[in-house]
């Protein structure tokens, strides 16, 4: 036994109407509809007052918007990987990085915990670089650092 619709939206995007059997359902989009039609304009619909083939053609520009966000990003680290360090400590990503390795160590020296001291952000390793973690990254004072390639050359 179908019932009557109790309500009748129109898809947002298209015009077409959806008919709305169930009070819940009735509820929801009426509090959609509502906060869709006052809101303003740049605002994500939301899909619920949509008509399932705009559902669908948006949920395939989001993949492809965030296929094509992915593989900029994956560009952007492969260039970075090629840079000469000179020019990739002036970037933006490696500030980015110096800042997060700042304040993950409080702003002190990680091997003697000096803090008045001008401190270095060094990499732990340079197999990834221009896509280091942070925790590739330790911060050193200009003492420790200093005694740290003191050490590298010693051993070489």
């Amino acid at each position: 036994m179908v019932s009557d619709p109790i309500s009748l939206f129109p898809c947002l995007d298209c015009g077409d109407i959806t008919l709305v059997r169930d009070r819940r359902d009735h509820g929801r989009l009426s509090q959609v509809h509502q906060a869709i039609t006052g809101a303003h304009e740049g605002n994500r619909v939301v899909a619920d007052a949509l008509c399932e083939y705009f559902t669908e053609a948006r949920r395939q520009a989001d993949a492809e918007e965030k296929r094509v966000r992915s593989l900029a990003q994956q560009a952007r680290r492969a260039q970075l990987k090629r840079m000469p360090f000179e020019v990739y400590r002036l970037t933006s990503e490696r500030q980015t990085k110096r800042t997060q390795a700042l304040s993950r160590a409080g702003y002190r020296c990680q091997v003697c915990g000096q803090r008045d001291a001008r401190l270095d952000v060094h990499h732990n390793t340079y197999e990834r670089f221009g896509d280091e973690g942070i925790y590739d990254l330790v911060v050193l004072c200009e003492r420790c650092q200093g005694l740290f390639h003191g050490v590298l050359e010693d051993a070489s």
